[in-house]
């Protein structure tokens, strides 16, 4: 007959331990892998037609503005929303939003164009 000893049992257990420990620590594959992420950020060369006191309008797109977006004039210099000349020729970096307005996290304004001013629009943009 087979005799099983104490050490045997021990060096059995390690082995079965040791053997399943990659396949404990790994991720899954199918079904359970993370979900993507929740917001894209893209950029793009744009013309903003207008601003509200928390929105920049591209042709009839708002754009959120929040505390932390980054507005920069012409000269790189840093400016706040009120002082944004429209219409103007800019590159915006913003973040795609599940059902909510795009949120902007830079403007760089690369031209200003004629009739420019830094009024805002009127009440009916929203």
């Amino acid at each position: 007959m087979f005799k099983f000893v104490r050490d045997d049992c021990l060096r059995a257990f390690l082995f079965c331990l040791v053997s399943f420990l990659p396949f404990l620590m790994s991720e899954p594959v199918i079904g359970f892998a993370k979900s993507p992420p929740m917001a894209l950020i893209r950029s793009g060369f744009v013309k903003i037609d207008g601003k509200t006191r928390n929105a920049i309008i591209v042709i009839e797109r708002h754009f959120t503005v929040t505390e932390s977006t980054t507005i920069l004039d012409v000269h790189g210099k840093k400016i706040q929303l009120d002082a944004l000349p429209t219409p103007c020729k800019a590159k915006i970096t913003f973040r795609l939003r599940m059902d909510q307005d795009p949120e902007t996290l830079k403007v760089v304004v690369k031209e200003v164009l004629p009739h420019s001013n830094t009024a805002w629009s009127p009440q009916g943009h929203k």
